[in-house]
């Protein structure tokens, strides 16, 4: 290959470099500024949009969430929620539950379905408020949604398993002493809860036992100790009720686990 053909070549491929070194930052440049107008693009109109960004700052800046006593609370409600900004928007919001700071304030969380999304409200930022299914005017959203939990099956469902606490909880400990609790054993759990408390009507079982599930357990000290406590305190007639309904408990199954025919010792001997 003569001299002359190299000083081409050699041309040629530096030529390449320098394009590549010209055109690649520049289109590496439109990409990032596609991707920043775009970001702008989505950050205005989320603060454009109350029930997006600047809601959500609203509440989190305005009320303590994290050191807020949490309640169970149902219902569905036509609100006017008015932001920080003084924007009105009307709602359509389905309550999960209730918020309540040390100063006594506020909030709920919901599902918007004006935004189709979980959303929190700040309860005094919402102007006026409509039962949904049955119009009633509603002055606040918290408290009326709260009130509509606690007069709901899983409400006193809920309550009645708190009255109880001691007993349920050793039930709980021998419908899980071998590992799990059946269908069969958290039914004599709800009996024992429909005749200790009289005020608990049970239109839907399933609410009864879906509250009954999530009951926890206490360990062998904890299920000791709350034996001895209801012992000192004189409580034998409960005593012996727990002991009958763990019997029950037990001879659902065609064999009894150590820890279950260990743990109606112990109810026994207390029962006394």
């Amino acid at each position: 290959m003569s001299a002359f053909w190299i000083v081409v070549i050699i041309a040629l491929v530096a030529w390449g470099f320098f394009k590549f070194g010209q055109s690649k930052p520049q289109q590496h440049e439109i990409v990032i500024r596609t991707e920043f107008k775009t970001f702008r693009s989505e950050s205005a109109s989320a603060e454009d949009d109350p029930g997006i960004a600047g809601e959500e700052k609203d509440n989190w800046e305005k009320f303590d969430f994290y050191s807020s006593r949490t309640i169970p609370a149902q219902g569905s409600y036509r609100i006017s929620y008015v932001d920080q900004n003084g924007l009105a928007t009307e709602r359509v919001i389905t309550v999960k539950h209730a918020y309540q700071d040390a100063n006594g304030n506020f909030a709920v969380d919901a599902h918007c379905h004006l935004r189709n999304a979980h959303r929190s409200f700040i309860d005094s930022r919402i102007k006026s408020a409509v039962e949904f299914k049955t119009g009633e005017i509603v002055e606040s959203v918290a408290k009326h949604a709260i009130a509509q939990y606690e007069d709901s099956g899983a409400g006193k469902s809920i309550a009645a398993i708190e009255r109880e606490w001691m007993a349920v909880q050793l039930l709980a400990y021998v419908c899980r002493a071998d590992g799990k609790m059946m269908k069969a054993e958290r039914y004599i759990v709800a009996d024992y809860l429909k005749r200790r408390c009289r005020d608990l009507v049970v239109n839907n079982p399933a609410e009864l036992d879906n509250a009954i599930k999530t009951i926890g357990e206490p360990d062998q000290r904890g299920f000791r100790r709350i034996i001895a406590d209801m012992k000192a305190a004189g409580d034998i007639d409960r005593l012996r009720d727990i002991t009958d309904c763990a019997k029950r408990i037990v001879a659902t199954q065609k064999t009894i686990d150590p820890m279950e025919a260990a743990a109606i010792e112990l109810l026994e001997a207390a029962a006394k």
